[in-house]
């Protein structure tokens, strides 16, 4: 959260700078060289500064702009991780809340699917961590040398091993959760959503969220 209100903060305040840079530049510009009057496009000496000084401001704001773009896409990329929640047969979605309801019978099951798109370098050492519930446990229907139940009945991802042998990669996985209910009085439910273990600046992580219910 205060990662993202810098970078808002940051972005708002490189917004209000390229105007202020392109009119200073566009002035002295302006004060050197008029086209339209070295070109006699236009006499009128007021009238031709004001055009030009107009004609410079777009220009180098354009270029400013370009060159910012440019800047932030070869040496910032945009990389990010995002962890989407789902239950089989849905679509895989977002902004969606998948509703699992959790019965005495057998286990239910729910899908986490990772999305990375980043280097590996910034990824090394960081996990997912789902952390478990107090009326159910979480197991691996398969073992998976990515994902494990920890000590604590946490369900964990190890993003690096995702990356195979890649530097970068742009790839999503899937994972199988097993939901056993454990014995409760009344009705239990819980919203699970999933945690990077760090958030390094270079990273953007989204995650969405699960319903893990009962009915008593």
């Amino acid at each position: 959260m205060i990662k993202k209100k810098v970078l808002d903060t940051f972005s708002l305040l490189w917004k209000i700078a390229i105007p202020l840079i392109s009119a200073v530049i566009g002035l002295k510009l302006v004060e050197q060289f008029n086209v339209l009057q070295a070109l006699s496009i236009i006499t009128d000496e007021d009238r031709a500064f004001d055009i030009c000084t107009s004609v410079y401001f777009a220009i180098i704001n354009v270029m400013l702009l370009s060159a910012a773009e440019w800047i932030k896409n070869t040496f910032f990329p945009a990389q990010s991780i995002q962890v989407i929640f789902s239950k089989p047969g849905d679509i895989v979605q977002n902004n969606a809340m998948p509703d699992l309801l959790l019965r005495e019978a057998s286990p239910c099951e729910a899908r986490v699917t990772v999305m990375i798109n980043a280097k590996k370098k910034n990824c090394k050492g960081l996990k997912i961590t789902i952390e478990c519930i107090s009326f159910a446990t979480m197991q691996l229907p398969a073992a998976n040398v990515a994902a494990n139940v920890d000590e604590n009945g946490n369900y964990i991802i190890d993003l690096e091993k995702l990356f195979g042998n890649q530097e970068q990669a742009d790839t999503s996985q899937t994972f199988r959760i097993l939901f056993s209910k454990e014995p409760t009085n009344g009705v239990c439910q819980s919203v699970l959503y999933s945690k990077l273990s760090s958030e390094p600046w270079k990273l953007t992580f989204n995650t969405n969220k699960m319903i893990v219910r009962t009915e008593g």
